[in-house]
C-alpha cells in the first residue's frame, strides 16, 4: 500500500482548520445580525394538510386561476406582497422570496405594499389587494363584507379565482416563513409560537409528503374546465 506523503495530511489538516474557522466566524456574524424572529409560521402538521388538502380537492380552481387572464403576474405579485407584510415580512429585499416578487416594481412601491397600504394600486386591484391583506391578517376569515367587494368589482369566477390565488400564495408564504424559523433557531433567535419539532414535522411533511404529489395535482388541474370552480 502507498503511503501518504505527511505533507497532504498536513495540507489537508490546515485547510480544514482554516475552513472551520471561517465557518464558524461566518456564523457568529449571522449569529449577531439575526433579529428577533416575529414571522407568521405555520404551527401544527394539521395546519398545513388543511391548507393542502384544499388544494388537492379543488384541481378545478387552479385550472380556472391559470385560465383567468383577469388575474395577471403583476396583481398576484401584489397580492403576494400584501400577504408577506401581513406575514411579518416587512422589507422588500430583505429576503430573496421578497426580492423576486419585488422584480417590476419600485422599492416604494414594493415597502408600501408591504405595510398594506394602497398608494400604489390602482382602482380595479385595489379590491383583491384588500382582500389579500385581510385574509393574511384574519388567518383566512377575513371579513364577509371584504369577500362581497370582490364578486362586485370582478364577477363570480375571477373573484373565486382570486379566492384561490391567496390561498396558494398564503401557503407558500406560511411553509417559507417556517422554513425561516428553523433558519432563525439555529442563529439563535428561535420563534415563540413553534418548536423545533413542530419545525421539522412541518418541512418533512411538505417536502417529502407534499412534493411528490405536485405532478399528480398538475395533471388533475389540467383536465378539461366544464364550469366556473364553486368554493
Amino acid at each position: 500500500m502507498k503511503r501518504r506523503s505527511p505533507w497532504l495530511t498536513l495540507f489537508a489538516l490546515i485547510g480544514g482548520a482554516v475552513g472551520s474557522y471561517y465557518m464558524a466566524q461566518a456564523y457568529q456574524k449571522a449569529r449577531a445580525g439575526c433579529p428577533p424572529f416575529r414571522k407568521r409560521t405555520l404551527t401544527s402538521r394539521e395546519q398545513l394538510l388543511d391548507a393542502f388538502g384544499w388544494v388537492w380537492r379543488h384541481p378545478e380552481a387552479l385550472r380556472s386561476l391559470h385560465e383567468n387572464r383577469e388575474i395577471t403576474s403583476a396583481l398576484a405579485r401584489k397580492m403576494a406582497l400584501a400577504i408577506a407584510g401581513a406575514n411579518g415580512n416587512r422589507y422588500a429585499g430583505s429576503t430573496r422570496m421578497l426580492a423576486a416578487l419585488s422584480q417590476g416594481l419600485a422599492r416604494d412601491e414594493s415597502e408600501s405594499l408591504l405595510r398594506g397600504e394602497l398608494a400604489y394600486a390602482t382602482a380595479s386591484e385595489a379590491p383583491a389587494i384588500v382582500y389579500a391583506r385581510r385574509y393574511a391578517e384574519q388567518q383566512g376569515e377575513p371579513e364577509a363584507d371584504i369577500v362581497q367587494q370582490l364578486a362586485a368589482q370582478y364577477g363570480a369566477r375571477t373573484a373565486q379565482d382570486i379566492v384561490a390565488c391567496v390561498r396558494l400564495i398564503t401557503l407558500a408564504s406560511l411553509v417559507g416563513n417556517t422554513f425561516d424559523a428553523l433558519v432563525s433557531r439555529a442563529l439563535g433567535q428561535p420563534s415563540a409560537t413553534t418548536t423545533l419539532a413542530e419545525e421539522l414535522a412541518i418541512l418533512l411533511m411538505f417536502g417529502f409528503g407534499m412534493g411528490p404529489l405536485v405532478p399528480v395535482l398538475a395533471w388533475r388541474a389540467a383536465r378539461p374546465l366544464d364550469a366556473p370552480p364553486t368554493l
